[in-house]
């Protein structure tokens, strides 16, 4: 019993260790979920247009490529996020967007616990709700609902455990075409885009 007990323990010894000792994989997958406010930057000459609240929540997924000091990274997902602001004195307007960002960036590691990471690419933003007053569009009867732009971001990690970290990012979207053009039932709705800003928190896992 003593000798099967004491097997028992060196096995069981060996095995945790072994994790411990686990090299890290050359390619590594990373699930991101996270969410939090965004912002809208309006040119300075621009008074008809008042923001109200909105957010961007969502998920990406890539995967790194680990260096000795870091890694590099290819990403991308989908953050739903919804645009809300007044215009003029009497159009309470409101969309609801799918952005897709295709993100390429560096992972630096500054210790075992705390990295940073700096990416940029192309986001494509798709309109699939939209709201003028009265007027109420699914996404079902849109058709030129979507703009291409560039995309910036920047996060900061703190890992918590091997395959598991918390993290805080944001985000910056500039579109190459400010007007979005919602076209339903052969008429037309403008929505003026402006640079949008996110701040995410959220978890990272590494598989």
């Amino acid at each position: 019993m003593k000798r099967f007990l004491l097997i028992t323990i060196s096995i069981i010894f060996s095995c945790f260790c072994a994790a411990q000792e686990k090299k890290e994989r050359f390619f590594a997958p990373v699930i991101e979920i996270s969410g939090g406010p965004r912002f809208a930057v309006y040119p300075k000459d621009e008074v008809l247009a008042k923001p109200l609240s909105m957010y961007q929540a969502g998920a990406l997924l890539g995967v790194e490529m680990n260096l000795p000091h870091g890694a590099v990274f290819l990403k991308t997902g989908a953050l739903f996020e919804n645009y809300r602001y007044t215009w003029g004195e009497v159009q309470h307007k409101t969309a609801s967007f799918i952005d897709v960002p295709i993100l390429f960036g560096y992972r630096y590691r500054f210790s075992d616990r705390f990295s940073a990471s700096a990416s940029v690419g192309l986001g494509i933003l798709f309109c699939y709700h939209y709201k003028n007053n009265g007027l109420d569009i699914a996404g079902r009867e849109m058709d030129h609902n979507h703009v291409t732009g560039a995309s910036a971001d920047l996060s900061a990690e703190y890992a918590l455990s091997s395959w598991f970290s918390i993290c805080a990012a944001v985000m910056a979207n500039h579109y190459f075409r400010s007007t979005l053009w919602v076209k339903y039932d052969n008429n037309y709705q403008s929505m003026e885009l402006p640079t949008f800003i996110g701040i995410r928190l959220g978890v990272r896992f590494r598989l």
